[in-house]
């Protein structure tokens, strides 16, 4: 075999056939920019089809040039009808003209194939990377079964009224409503809604994978061209597929060349057809055709399946129910063209399908003999099928939209619909063979419908159950006037008996042929692929479409389509890869040691820790078949004990809860003490603006936090955000840094705790209070975090009020109450508004010194706002209780904080030498300070009181907060996995176990001065503070790439901020310069190593950690397209949450504003 140069006609992968699967390969190959890839396609370009992007119009593709045209033999089973085979001839294929319906079958399906790789769990996953979905309010979605980064966009459908109508009689009639149960792959039996492959009133395609925004220029898309054959050539190693063979429109011939792989991807008529000229088939019937068999493979074009349906019209005089009018009445239809045309709305936008069901009808035939006494393996019915899989589907349409041999479209004023009954799981069998070896020719199809009586007999019983559904249904049992077109009286048909010659006359296609290239294990004999989609007997060759199904599924073959082109690709990459995928600690995917010259696939490390995701599950549910865990319900399943890799935390944080976290978490000592030392260093106006300041980048981070957040409510921490969106090394020091620094707050809190009770008993040691508040607050956190959110509720109420009376009183004092008289904004002045701090030189100067100094001190003050990320992984209904909690936090900053700094700087003048002080009781409250001046002699011991609440609910919360970092480090594979084990309710008990042991630091305490250790944890946890805030606006950043570079609009998000995306630049700027400037007084007036280190501990820890983590396992930036936005997406849109009362009166909607 010669060698292949770089000829414009070589490429790396030939697409034979640019259908639904082939695209979804090639979109899929193409992400190696290293690689070249042909797509070859018989019929035309998309681009211009209107008919296409309309959804509406997809009846207008057939009987065209952009249909195949493919019509049956004759077949006895329908009266030795023929029955034209559409297919779309055309860039994207079938998804271009078809009905848009995502029914994904049941994952028993594709247990049954019992071959690797297509299990039903990992074929879902399959067809879940293909989808990007984009739910509605009404919409209860299964956001499980949903994917949310792939090039394929759906939606659920706006039913008309009729659509609902006829789901009150699916329920009626003992089809219990589930409505995403067609996504989930596990109901049998019941009705509900189907998403579509149509947004914004566009049909999403195949085609999409390779064209739009996800055109590469290393894919060629050779339009017009018909394949003839593949050519396969004896090598050292047996036959290889090596090159195409094709007709161009003009039937000129032209030879592309494949440097590794072919694959075929004609469907299920065309594939089998390309592999019989290419000498690969039944040795007997390739000869007949004078074709040289090269690989006799007999099962080339046997096993043909589909799936047959029955039209069922009635007739209805009640006007407003069906959507007939759009089309057919009142010359409308120019009328409807033209909305589509402009707004992409109305009748033309969608596909005129309604309300769907799936039934299993074993007690409907259990007394027929033929049922009865057929044959059947273990468990399963004379169908094949277990009672895990539906025997039947029904769908219905909103409008007459029938076979073209009723003929009769309802004129002005008659209005129709129809309910459709669909058989799963035939027993007939059909082939597909070559009418000639000429490339142009349709090969000769035949279906072989209803050939065996088990089909004939489940058929007619389905349509048996849907003229029931329709007649005696609560939605439509009074609505009927009779069939449609008139002449039919199917309406009135009561056995089995009378469907017989309807169902031969009237059943046909429901375009879902399969089976005829099938995947097989070794010893079987009628098998043409391997389960890698390999045929057998040729090396470089594969076929991708649904010709390679086994067995044909209970759903519709559109998603199917795109889980094999998916399945292909994945086969392709894991073979083509010269290393194997690695994992850090069995998570965190890292990249791959490729050589230089190799033009092998790259598996992103998206697409690993998806693959890991699925052998977990995978491996739960092994563990729970051998256990007997078949039937749990999900109440069920959530009080089991968490044993698997991933085990999940409880949502049990109610909206109060959160609301009151979302407050108390900013106000602690950082206010209540430290904002006195912030007035004597920056004077009243200096520490004002300095705390303004800090609460505009507070703000951004929590604008940025919670676009995010809600989009992502990830349970365990917010810092996996940076892992998924910006680089796993960032992530990994960011996390560690933000877990140190709430470990060490916890010793903070715990001294602070000691030195507070002091105030009342000087004799008492702080260490027997560091020892018995340790001991309480690590018990409060391994109970269930419910007890935590009500503990902060409680505690978090105190703050509020105390913050509150203490406004009350400053305007009093300042308005000449106390003993000083009428004070006003004489601070200012006396002794001025900006203090002078650390230069003598230049006044101007230290005053600008004293404000940038105080910028650590607010940092730590507002430290806390963000664990509202924190506790949206265990929060009810996140989508709106976390952007209602961020919403509020611009006037909780701007009451609690700013207020407050100001009422204390009119107060107390910044050169009052009780401001700066070693300790950490009331006395070194600004508020009372404050209190003392206006003679007022009560207060210090309330204030006191109050403090031991607030450092008691800082390090309630420092536990909580800290384990939850910790917990998601361990699942990122930043941290031993056991810190990921949770208790049976929900409690990650060795991350708090570990977290609470660092507030033992406490002790320290004894052996040196107690305010110094609490100045020194305050300053490394403020910078913590402030690296992390920066981290979260670069997430939010990268959040906004990965959106843009999948077309997602910030529209869609749950929760839209303002001012974004441009705020996460601004406090990304200025967090990253007060992380670089804030130890600039270590060098004044003379270099202090001290000083230094305490200013620069962090960030020095910071930079080891991400270098360390870079250098060792080698990450790279997450490229914006192999971004992980599924795990972790709300999973409770379906779930119904306890909501207030919407009436409240003055005082409720006023708690509300100030705290929540």
């Amino acid at each position: 075999m010669g060698s292949i140069g770089n000829t414009p006609d070589v490429y790396d992968y030939i697409i034979c056939g640019g259908g639904t699967s082939g695209c979804v390969v090639a979109g899929r190959l193409a992400e190696n920019p290293d690689i070249k890839i042909l797509v070859i396609e018989a019929g035309q370009h998309n681009r211009d089809l209107e008919n296409v992007h309309m959804a509406g119009g997809w009846s207008n593709n057939f009987d065209s040039e952009t249909d195949w045209n493919i019509i049956t033999k004759p077949m006895p089973g329908v009266d030795n009808r023929q029955v034209k085979l559409s297919r779309g001839r055309f860039l994207g294929g079938s998804s271009g003209c078809n009905g848009t319906l995502c029914i994904r079958g049941a994952k028993q399906d594709y247990d049954d194939w019992e071959l690797e790789g297509w299990s039903g769990e990992e074929f879902f996953a399959a067809m879940r990377k293909a989808e990007t979905f984009h739910t509605k309010p009404w919409f209860q979605a299964d956001q499980k079964s949903h994917g949310y980064s792939g090039p394929l966009h759906t939606e659920p459908h706006d039913l008309a009224p009729i659509a609902n109508l006829l789901l009150d009689s699916f329920v009626s009639q003992g089809l219990p409503l589930h409505h995403d149960m067609f996504s989930s792959g596990d109901i049998p039996h019941g009705c509900g809604h189907v998403p579509r492959t149509v947004y914004k009133g566009i049909r999403s395609t195949a085609a999409d994978y390779i064209t739009k925004e996800y055109h590469r220029n290393n894919v060629t898309i050779q339009t017009d061209t018909t394949v003839d054959r593949v050519v396969l050539e004896q090598g050292p190693d047996g036959l290889r597929a090596t090159s195409v063979i094709t007709q161009l429109a003009d039937g000129t011939p032209r030879t592309f060349h494949a440097r590794k792989e072919i694959i075929v991807s004609g469907g299920a008529y065309c594939s089998p057809a390309i592999l019989m000229r290419s000498g690969i088939g039944a040795r007997e019937e390739l000869e007949q055709h004078g074709i040289p068999c090269q690989v006799d493979l007999p099962g080339v074009g046997k096993n043909l399946m589909d799936h047959l349906i029955v039209f069922m019209f009635y007739e209805t005089e009640k006007e407003g129910l069906t959507t007939d009018f759009h089309v057919y009445h009142d010359n409308n239809l120019a009328k409807t063209y033209q909305q589509w045309k402009e707004h992409k709305s109305g009748f033309l936008s969608t596909f005129p399908f309604g309300s769907f069901a799936f039934a299993r009808i074993d007690d409907r035939l259990k007394d027929e003999p033929l049922w009865r006494d057929a044959p059947r393996q273990p468990g399963r019915d004379p169908m094949g099928l277990t009672p895990k899989q539906p025997n039947i589907e029904f769908f219905t349409t909103e409008c007459y939209g029938g076979p073209k041999q009723y003929n009769q479209f309802p004129i002005d004023h008659k209005h129709a619909f129809s309910m459709i009954a669909e058989l799963f799981a035939p027993k007939s069998r059909g082939t597909v063979t070559l009418k000639s070896k000429d490339p142009k020719e349709n090969p000769v199809v035949d279906c072989n419908y209803l050939s065996d009586p088990l089909d004939m007999l489940v058929l007619t019983e389905a349509c048996r159950f849907g003229n029931e559904i329709v007649m005696n249904g609560a939605g439509t049992k009074d609505i009927v006037k009779g069939s449609w077109p008139p002449n039919l009286k199917h309406h009135t048909y009561k056995t089995r008996e009378e469907w017989i010659p309807y169902v031969k006359e009237h059943a046909t296609t429901c375009y879902h042929a399969s089976g005829t290239c099938a995947m097989g294990k070794d010893d079987n004999p009628m098998a043409v692929l391997d389960n890698k989609l390999r045929v057998k007997g040729v090396a470089g060759l594969r076929v991708a479409d649904c010709s390679v199904m086994p067995t044909l599924h209970g759903g519709h073959t559109q998603m199917p389509a795109y889980g094999i082109g998916e399945r292909c690709a994945d086969f392709i990459k894991e073979t083509c890869c010269l290393t194997a995928p690695a994992y850090l600690s069995g998570i965190m995917a890292v990249q791959d040691n490729m050589t230089s010259d190799a033009k092998g696939l790259e598996v992103s490390s998206a697409e690993k820790r998806r693959r890991l995701a699925d052998k977990v599950r995978l491996r739960s549910n092994k563990v729970n078949s051998l256990r007997g865990d078949h039937h749990h319900s999900d109440e069920e399943s959530n009080e089991e004990v968490q044993e698997s890799e991933t085990p999940d935390l409880k949502r049990q944080l109610k909206d109060r809860h959160l609301q009151m976290i979302a407050i108390g978490g900013t106000i602690g000592t950082g206010l209540f003490i430290s904002s006195g030392t912030a007035i004597a260093h920056a004077g009243p106006v200096g520490a004002l603006i300095a705390y303004i300041f800090v609460g505009t980048i507070v703000y951004s981070v929590m604008t940025s936090l919670g676009e995010v957040a809600t989009y992502i409510p990830t349970a365990g921490a917010f810092t996996s955000y940076t892992t998924r969106l910006v680089d796993p090394s960032l992530g990994f020091a960011m996390g560690w840094v933000y877990w140190f620094n709430w470990a060490s707050t916890f010793a903070v809190e715990l001294t602070a705790s000691g030195m507070i009770i002091q105030y009342w008993r000087e004799d008492l040691s702080i260490a027997i209070f560091i020892g018995v508040f340790w001991v309480f607050i690590t018990l409060i956190n391994f109970l269930p975090v419910g007890f935590y959110g009500e503990l902060e509720f409680w505690f978090s109420a105190i703050k509020v009020l105390t913050v509150l009376g203490f406004m009350i009183f400053a305007i009093c004092i300042d308005a000449g109450v106390g003993k000083q008289g009428y004070l006003g904004f004489h601070t200012w002045k006396d002794p001025g508004a900006f203090a002078p701090y650390l230069i003598e030189s230049n006044v101007n100067t230290a005053k600008f010194v004293g404000f940038w100094a105080v910028l650590i001190q607010a940092g730590f003050s507002y430290q806390g706002t963000e664990l509202v990320g924190v506790a949206a992984g265990e929060t009810e209904n996140p989508e709106k209780t976390v952007p209602s909690a961020i919403r509020k936090t611009f006037f909780r900053i701007l009451i609690f904080f700013v207020l407050t700094i100001f009422f204390i700087g009119l107060l107390v003048p910044y050169d009052n030498p009780n401001l700066v002080t070693d300790t950490s009781n009331a006395s070194a409250s600004p508020m009372v300070i404050a209190a003392n001046l206006a003679g007022v002699q009560v207060l210090p011991g309330l204030i006191n009181a109050v403090l031991l609440t607030v450092v008691l609910s800082a390090a309630n919360s420092n536990v909580y907060s800290g384990s939850r970092v910790l917990l998601g480090l361990a699942r990122e594979g930043f941290a031993p996995q056991w810190f990921a084990k949770v208790t049976q309710r929900g409690v990650p008990y060795i991350s708090v176990a570990f977290t609470a042991a660092f507030g033992l630091l406490g002790f320290l305490n004894l052996s040196e001065s107690g305010g110094k250790v609490f100045n020194w944890l305050v300053n490394i946890s403020g910078v913590a503070g402030f690296i992390c805030w920066a981290s979260i606006n670069a997430c939010h950043i990268a959040f906004m790439r990965v959106l843009a570079a999948r077309n997602i609009s910030r529209d869609t998000l749950p929760y839209k901020a303002i001012w974004q995306p441009w705020l996460a630049y601004y406090g990304l700027f200025f967090n990253v310069l007060i992380i670089f400037t804030q130890g600039f007084t270590a060098w004044i007036p003379t270099f202090d190593v001290s000083d230094f280190f305490v200013a620069y501990v962090c960030p020095i820890l910071f930079v080891v950690l991400y270098l360390g983590h870079k250098i060792v396992f080698r990450t790279k930036f997450v490229d914006p397209l192999e971004a992980d936005l599924d795990t972790g997406r709300v999973e409770t849109k379906s779930t119904s949450w306890e909501t207030s009362a919407p009436n409240k009166g003055w005082f409720e909607r006023a708690k509300g504003r100030f705290i929540g």
